[in-house]
């Protein structure tokens, strides 16, 4: 985009108003080159000066309305029902901590053993809760700086790595970490796991239909989100900035749809090719092998909050003044867009009935005594005018500016709520595993190392890391596409020193279900050396088949019986 006079300003994606020109004309979007530079990338003019009559900024062509980044209400339901599956499966095994390390303050023994019924063992620091809650409790000064989602309904990934964020400030680590939602938002997609856990009938399931989804898609819960982050790492702001602008959204707009045949897609169409999802989600400019070779921040304990727990404002007051922020999500009115100036927070109308969507927030405070939750938001710092606040409301414009307010009444709306208990230590050598993610050049060859068979497989999740959410094993890799376009899904297992691992995959008929190790086993050497993955066969066998109406698929659709052959894959990118 150009600053000059007739040049065209850039959508909006992330906005610095304290970055502007000497006179207040300007405001400029700018990124990090990690070289200790600030790139200025386009600028807009500030609202109370007139725009250039030569300059033709695309976001006033037509007449503005009142930004509404919500979640649809489809996505909405998703993510109750991904939270309700996760709890279904963690019974028993949440444990809150409260007190101590955190830097808050210890709850009496009634909130306690409220939360002990509903979720469980509770954490030793608990043997000491004799102190009262106080009237007036805030997180406010782990909190990193307010972000913007702008456009797009990525609220969940938001809510979840502003709480990562405060955890790692908790932590020692400094207070200006800012960490990728787009990074996070990509990764929730490309892990998504949708085939049945298996298919015992040859021909009932097929490979060919999607598994996943892209990873430009909203939604999602922030249980599920904090589930993610125990297995899956995300990396600096500056690996992978945040695109905001709601065409990224669009799938008839956005150019790299069309590229790869996406213009009709549907996050929930089951018939949504799996080759062609690969094909974005891998595609460099969605993601790059950097961004996901630094991707080591993450969650190393978390808790759940159920329905009963995370509407009761006194629990929610417990864990906060414990030193816990919580993430909530919620169905949201036309309410939120309409506040009292005088006193200005989410307030329930109970005139409107029907939701506009779903949204979520970090509850990092408390006000008892005025009865609202202090939260971080993602629609950009709140501005609150001092003068237009009411007599007993006006000490908001200086403690809370910023920050939205939501009241008690709310939060018997709430559906969803979890919260970090600890961050991952950022050396762990498990963040290395996501140098595995891509779109590698496989070949199977005879001993002699002559090519007989080329494909490309793509690695797009982590077995194991949705045991919890299912109830059951989960062996899911990816996928396999040979060069003649057979597809098959691709399942493992990694050793626990991240140096091998063994893949699962059957060309003759590829529908594998996510807890099943059939097909072909093939067990592989893995080197995670930067800028070089490698996979390297030590054996291949055959595994059971699945059986059809007097038919064994023995060779599972290679060339020569796999103990006649090798196999090995290289990153692509």
């Amino acid at each position: 985009s150009s600053l000059k006079e007739g040049g065209t300003l850039a959508p909006e994606n992330r906005w610095y108003e304290e970055l502007h020109s000497a006179d207040n004309y300007w405001t400029f979007m700018v990124s990090n080159n990690g070289r200790g530079q600030l790139i200025a990338t386009s600028a807009r003019p500030n609202k109370e000066m007139n725009v250039s009559p030569k300059a033709i900024p695309p976001q006033i062509r037509e007449p503005l309305i009142p930004r509404k980044p919500v979640l649809p209400i489809d996505q909405m339901k998703e993510g109750i029902r991904l939270h309700e599956a996760l709890l279904s499966h963690i019974s028993g095994i949440v444990r809150p901590k409260f007190g101590g390390d955190a830097g808050g303050v210890r709850i009496l023994s009634s909130i306690a053993d409220r939360l002990s019924q509903k979720v469980g063992p509770l954490a030793p620091e608990l043997s000491a809760r004799d102190l009262k809650l106080p009237d007036v409790f805030d997180n406010l000064k782990y909190q990193t700086g307010i972000r913007d989602q702008a456009g797009r309904g990525t609220c969940t990934y938001f809510a979840a790595i502003a709480a990562l964020e405060a955890a790692y400030t908790r932590a020692g680590y400094p207070s200006d970490i800012d960490l990728s939602e787009q990074y996070f938002s990509w990764i929730r997609g490309v892990s998504v796991v949708n085939d049945p856990p298996n298919s015992p009938i040859i021909g009932t399931t097929s490979a060919t239909p999607r598994d996943d989804i892209l990873g430009s898609v909203a939604g999602g819960a922030v249980s599920y989100n904090f589930m993610l982050l125990t297995h899956y790492s995300v990396p600096p702001e500056r690996s992978l900035p945040y695109i905001g602008s709601g065409d990224y959204d669009n799938y008839k707009k956005w150019p790299s749809y069309v590229k790869y045949g996406l213009m009709n897609y549907r996050w929930d169409d089951p018939n949504t090719l799996q080759a062609s999802i690969n094909s974005w989600n891998f595609d460099p400019d969605q993601n790059n092998y950097e961004a996901r070779g630094g991707a080591r921040y993450g969650v190393a304990d978390y808790s759940v909050l159920s329905k009963a727990q995370v509407s009761d404002a006194a629990i929610l007051e417990a864990l906060i003044a414990s030193g816990h922020d919580v993430a909530i999500g919620t169905p949201v009115w036309d309410d939120v867009f309409n506040l009292d100036p005088a006193r200005p927070r989410w307030k329930r109308d109970p005139s409107l009935k029907d939701p506009v969507g779903g949204h979520a927030l970090l509850l990092v405070g408390y006000d008892r005594k005025r009865q609202f939750f202090i939260a971080k938001n993602s629609w950009g710092a709140v501005a609150y005018d001092e003068s237009m606040l009411a007599d007993d409301w006006k000490d908001v414009a200086k403690k809370y500016q910023g920050y939205a307010l939501v009241d008690y009444g709310y939060v018997k709306e709430f559906t969803d709520g979890a919260y970090i208990t600890k961050v991952s230590d950022i050396t762990e050598s498990k963040h290395n595993l996501q140098r595995v993610f891509g779109q590698w050049d496989g070949q199977f060859m005879d001993k002699t190392g002559r090519v007989l068979l080329k494909g490309t497989l793509t690695w797009r999740h982590l077995p194991g890391s949705f045991d919890t959410l299912f109830g059951q094993p989960d062996l899911r890799i990816g996928d396999f596409v040979d060069d003649a376009g057979r597809i098959t899904r691709v399942n493992g297992e990694i050793a626990p020193d991240n140096k091998s691992v063994t893949l699962y995959m059957d060309l003759s008929d590829g529908g594998l279900g996510y807890t099943e190790s059939r097909g072909v086993v093939i067990d592989c050497k893995l080197t995670l050396m930067p800028g070089n993955p490698r996979l390297e066969s030590t054996t291949l066998s055959a595994g059971p088949a699945r059986m059809g109406i007097g038919v064994r698929r023995s060779d599972f659709g290679l060339p020569l019986p796999p103990e006649l052959m090798d196999f090995t894959a290289r990153l692509r990118y």
